[in-house]
């Protein structure tokens, strides 16, 4: 069992109606957020009170503060925090249909959104348990309610779309199916998969991110980010992994239940997520760009971790067929037709990944799942050419999945493959029939 609520029962209630009361008490925006945030930091999250009645207050959580403020500047009205939205997160809190414990799945399991609505509200009053992925004040090296990173403030406005949300239409109704995919024996190298074709990819590049697709029906992100990997949301972060849960919030309460390590051949699907923001920037320039218009599809996450192998480690054969393993698992989860986006997955970071491999891993892996898929590449233009050049290839040669492993088998794992040009060259020269088919010694 997973413990998601710290206080919960007649602890909670008497907590939520106290703080319903001082509020009731208050004539100005200011006298309601010191309220809020004693009640936050005391009643719930068990700061110790001050020794002397009357001392002076002084707000610990600015980020949070300065969120609730923009958030109501630029999307809401003055005191829709206080009037609406958290009204709407007491109740969600002090829900008794939802369980303070939960059932950490084993191949898959079903959560009720209103459980989701109740673990997240818990989580914005500090009301979960100390050092958990859902404590946002005592979690983690970076809490993001105390956090001073620029971005903080925009990844809670996000939050704070969620529960304004919540609050227009309290109904919550519905479930959330989080599964553990395995890939299929049949799918695990080695397959022959002649006659399919790898060209049924679609290459976006430009200033877009793969979380801003309002079309998408499923999103395939990286399950080593902070969040999928089992920790509390950080200021600081700029993954593109966590952006995704901020756009859809529910899934932050799912992800307590996934912190048990994925296999080689496993991936996490969560599945009838709604989308509540939308968030625009990449990296540190991250912002929060609006709510949902609340007529999005339904939304399947798919998580899975890519292999933190440094260097030209990467072009080996027990790698790529890790690799492929991964991508099938999440592929297959998701035939029958949709929309499915994700980003360059795994190229970020770990030790200098090839773009242009995790390219060709998409094409390879969307192939032998029988998916059609769009990676979302953000424009560079350094690179913007050589990505057009491979996918141009891909699609003039029909090139079957086959011959385009047998391309990344035969790359030579050279430090010079780690440059996008190199690479993406000898893959183009490869496809052509012109580059060598051995690899060096």
């Amino acid at each position: 069992m997973v413990r998601l609520v710290h206080r919960d029962g007649a602890a909670r209630a008497t907590r939520v109606a106290a703080l319903r009361a001082a509020l009731g008490d208050c004539d100005t925006w200011d006298a309601k957020y010191e309220t809020f945030e004693k009640a936050l930091r005391h009643y719930f999250h068990g700061e110790p009170w001050p020794p002397e009645d009357g001392a002076r207050f002084f707000p610990k959580l600015r980020t949070l503060r300065d969120a609730i403020r923009a958030y109501e500047e630029q999307f809401a009205s003055r005191d829709a925090f206080f009037e609406r939205m958290l009204p709407a997160i007491l109740r969600a809190a002090d829900d008794p249909r939802a369980p303070s414990e939960f059932d950490a799945p084993g191949a898959r399991a079903t959560l009720p959104r209103s459980h989701a609505a109740s673990w997240l509200s818990n989580a914005f009053l500090l009301n979960a348990p100390r050092g958990s992925a859902l404590d946002w004040l005592g979690g983690g090296s970076d809490p993001i309610y105390v956090s001073g990173a620029r971005i903080a403030p925009q990844k809670l406005m996000m939050l704070l779309a969620y529960f304004d949300a919540l609050a227009e239409n309290a109904d919550v109704g519905g479930d959330i199916q989080i599964e553990r995919a395995r890939c299929a024996p049949a799918a695990q190298p080695p397959v022959s998969l002649a006659g399919r074709s790898t060209c049924a990819i679609d290459l976006r590049a430009g200033s877009a991110e793969a979380h801003e697709a309002a079309d998408a029906t499923a999103l395939v992100v990286n399950a080593s980010a902070t969040g999928l990997g089992g920790g509390a949301l950080r200021g600081s972060t700029a993954d593109d992994e966590e952006v995704a849960l901020l756009c859809f919030c529910e899934a932050i309460a799912c992800t307590p239940l996934l912190a048990a390590p994925l296999a080689d051949d496993e991936a996490y699907v969560l599945r009838g997520l709604r989308r509540t923001a939308f968030a625009a920037g990449s990296a540190h320039q991250l912002r929060f760009d609006r709510r949902a218009a609340g007529t999005e599809p339904p939304c399947t996450l798919v998580a899975i971790d890519a292999a933190r192998v440094p260097g030209c480690a990467q072009f080996a054969a027990a790698c790529i067929d890790r690799e492929l393993r991964k991508l099938s698992a999440a592929l297959e989860a998701l035939r029958g037709g949709g929309v499915v986006v994700s980003g360059l997955w795994g190229s970020g970071g770990y030790g200098g990944a090839q773009p242009v491999l995790r390219l060709l891993l998409l094409a390879l892996g969307a192939a032998r799942a029988g998916v059609a898929l769009r990676v979302v590449v953000p424009s560079a233009p350094a690179t913007d050419r050589w990505f057009a050049g491979v996918l141009a290839e891909l699609r003039a040669r029909n090139q079957e999945p086959d011959a385009l492993r047998q391309l990344l088998d035969e790359a030579p794992q050279t430090p010079k493959m780690l440059e996008v040009p190199a690479f993406a060259s000898y893959a183009i020269r490869a496809m052509r029939g012109g580059a060598k088919r051995e690899r060096p010694p």
